[in-house]
């Protein structure tokens, strides 16, 4: 990191524990479909940097690995160091990605319209105003978050609807056994620490869901109204609220 941009990184021992039990959201069907969406709306080009702010352990990158990106660069940010450790082990074969600390609640560590493309995953404090500061005018921006109201039942449920999709009996079989294993373990871990973690530290305002009035707002508001489009939908069964912004090109 250069020095006049140095920021000082705030690890927060619960997301180093939460570490542990987040890759069971990478099983579900619509989580997938949430990082689908994502890599279609960044409409990735040869030769493009793109900056991951809060990649967690890396689900985005090891989901695309495997999609046939185009030749591309991604810097990936985290406050959480057990975070980062885990995502460099699953990505340790990606070799267009690097891991780094940065807490997003600081200046990001990375000069002005740096990448042609940002994007956020179900992070609870998108610092928007930074993202749009190191993104290149007519970047895009790629945004989700977890609603308020969010629920992992609905993502449940809708994972096994869709599992009636897939094809061949023993397909199916072999998936809902899989998701039981998962569920049981670490989707019941997660499960708990929303409900009793994250839910209770969003109630005292530690944390910041966002729904689409607060991202509407966010949009709008004066400090980043170097936007020239937006859009804003649900994705994720209907627990995230998804969002893609385009940087204005000045006049």
């Amino acid at each position: 990191m250069d020095a006049e941009v140095r920021s000082t990184v705030r690890s927060d021992s619960f997301w180093d524990a939460y570490s542990y039990v987040y890759s069971g959201v990478y099983y579900l069907i619509p989580y997938r479909g949430l990082l689908w969406d994502t890599f279609e709306e960044l409409d990735l080009q040869p030769g493009m940097r793109v900056l991951d702010a809060g990649c967690g352990i890396g689900n985005f990158e090891h989901f695309i690995s495997a999609k046939s990106p185009p030749p591309i660069t991604i810097e990936c940010v985290d406050a959480s160091p057990r975070m980062l450790k885990t995502a460099k082990r699953r990505c340790r074969a990606v070799d267009y990605v690097r891991f780094s600390a940065a807490d997003l609640n600081e200046r990001l560590p990375f000069e002005d319209a740096t990448f042609d493309r940002v994007v956020s995953i179900n992070v609870q404090d998108h610092a928007v105003q930074e993202m749009l500061r190191v993104l290149k005018p007519d970047g895009r921006l790629v945004i989700s978050s977890p609603l308020p109201t969010h629920r992992v039942s609905p993502i449940v449920a809708e994972h096994f609807r869709r599992i009636r999709n897939i094809w061949g009996v023993g397909r199916k079989v072999a998936r809902v056994l899989g998701s039981l294993w998962v569920l049981s373990t670490n989707g019941l871990l997660q499960w708990l620490m929303n409900d009793l973690i994250i839910d209770a530290r969003e109630a005292q305002g530690q944390y910041c869901s966002l729904d689409e009035r607060d991202l509407e707002s966010l949009f709008r508001r004066r400090e980043v109204d170097g936007l020239s489009d937006y859009a804003i939908r649900f994705a994720t069964a209907d627990q995230n609220v998804f969002a893609t912004a385009v940087k204005a090109v000045a006049a």
